[in-house]
């Protein structure tokens, strides 16, 4: 049929919009509805479906690895080994790549060196979230899961135009679930709980 072969996805990883399939680099791009559907939540599940990307923590910290460049030093005054990018603002400190995805466009792993257009603290790699952005039509989605643990994940946006030209999207979350260990004798012991909420307002 007319619509066989591979969609279309555009990607920054040269500071510049182009097809994924011009750019003479190694990325992994990930559709937001890919994340989605896969219940890619946020960067930990992110390695289950990008080939060569491993992700461990340390606490509060993510770890990533890319073709086996990782960072050990998780301390305040260390620098990663992989960048770390919200809508093309660089997130310095590790404990900071780990918030939620939510209403996201896409996902671009960039694998190996990338100092030539990023700068230092790229030698394995960078990992690049991009938001979605507001648009001139009236626009509005929520989904939601219910799981074990008494998970329960509720997730929207609403997209308004103002003028032409002028548009102002809101997005927001909420997700948690009951500890997948618990403390017999304190509360605050058990772990594996999550309980989280997001909103983000762009114009």
């Amino acid at each position: 049929s007319e619509d066989a072969g591979i969609a279309d996805i555009v990607v920054t990883a040269q500071r510049r919009e182009e097809n994924l399939q011009d750019i003479p680099l190694s990325i992994t791009a990930v559709t937001g509805a890919e994340l989605r559907e896969n219940d890619i939540r946020d960067i930990t599940r992110l390695e289950q479906y990008v080939p060569g990307l491993r992700i461990a923590r340390s606490g509060a910290a993510a770890r990533p690895a890319i073709r086996g460049v990782f960072t050990e030093a998780i301390q305040a005054n260390s620098d990663p080994r992989i960048g770390f990018y919200i809508d093309e603002i660089y997130q310095s400190r590790l404990q900071q790549t780990t918030g939620a995805f939510v209403d996201l466009e896409r996902v671009e792993v960039q694998k190996g060196p990338q100092g030539t257009l990023f700068g230092r603290n790229s030698l394995g790699g960078n990992i690049a979230l991009t938001s979605a952005a507001p648009r001139d039509e009236f626009d509005f989605g929520i989904a939601g899961i219910y799981g074990n643990y008494d998970r329960t994940k509720l997730e929207g946006f609403v997209n308004v135009p103002v003028s032409e030209g002028v548009a102002f999207r809101l997005a927001g979350a909420l997700d948690r679930h009951d500890p997948q260990l618990k403390s017999l004798v304190d509360d605050r012991a058990s772990i594996g709980d999550l309980d989280y909420q997001f909103v983000r307002g762009s114009l």
